[in-house]
């Protein structure tokens, strides 16, 4: 399993240009943060370069729930049509919504943007239960974060040595989390 990204991956099975993956390199720096705040696995699914599908360059598991893909699927190829949520997250750069199912369905695909256009799609994997205040809270600064990334303002490009987590022991989700608003 890795959490930062397959460098031969991007370069052998994708068309995406060094600045690209630098940013995917930033969003997999502080990925942990979606991780643990959805309690869902992520796959960072890259677009191949012939646009025949979607290779898993990168794969995280949360330190908040139980994993919901034990394998390791980094290197794996989904060709167009095999996962409609991937498909359609990356053609509209919105996000989608799968079923709520075992094991490698997708519950929410998200698109990573970068200069206004899609890059990847960020796979969760999750069974999307929020029970408790705790995980609630949780699930909506998940949802704040997912449509940052969506929106291509999360992560931001002037932090580049700076990650919130994910780097050298940097604190998890569950060593504390101040959310604030704008005021």
């Amino acid at each position: 399993m890795s959490s930062a990204l397959i460098p031969g991956i991007a370069a052998e099975r994708t068309d995406l240009g060094p600045d690209d993956i630098a940013h995917l390199q930033l969003l997999l720096a502080d990925w942990t943060l979606i991780a643990d705040l959805s309690f869902a696995d992520l796959l960072l699914w890259l677009p191949t370069w012939n646009d025949g599908g979607f290779i898993a360059a990168a794969q995280l598991r949360p330190s908040t729930a139980r994993t919901h893909i034990p394998d390791d699927l980094v290197g794996h190829f989904v060709p167009r049509g095999r996962h409609a949520e991937l498909d359609r997250a990356f053609a509209t750069g919105q996000q989608t919504q799968g079923a709520s199912q075992p094991q490698h369905a997708v519950t929410r695909a998200v698109p990573v943007r970068r200069g206004g256009r899609t890059i990847a799609v960020l796979g969760c994997y999750s069974n999307g239960a929020a029970d408790g205040r705790l995980e609630q809270v949780y699930s909506q600064c998940a949802d704040d974060l997912v449509a940052m990334v969506a929106a291509g303002d999360f992560p931001r490009e002037t932090h580049s040595d700076q990650g919130t987590g994910g780097r050298g022991g940097a604190p998890r989700v569950g060593d504390g989390l101040i959310v604030l608003d704008t005021a």
